[in-house]
């Protein structure tokens, strides 16, 4: 099972916060609960993200069963 997002290197959204920011974001999204990741989420459906879209938006769960 990946440890982190597949998107984690290229994610446009970084851009948006200061380093301790995007620090508790990876920690929270990109290396935690990615799933959870309504940008991951839409990658995964084969879906184009757009560049602002938060993790936090429209998240809804995925069960992973």
């Amino acid at each position: 099972m990946a440890k982190q997002c597949d998107f984690v290197e290229q994610c446009p959204i970084a851009e948006q916060f200061g380093q301790q920011d995007w620090d508790m974001m990876l920690k929270r999204y990109c290396r935690g609960e990615f799933r959870k990741c309504h940008r991951y989420q839409l990658r995964q459906q084969g879906n184009n993200v757009e560049q602002y879209l938060m993790p936090w938006d429209n998240i809804t769960e995925i069960d992973s069963a």
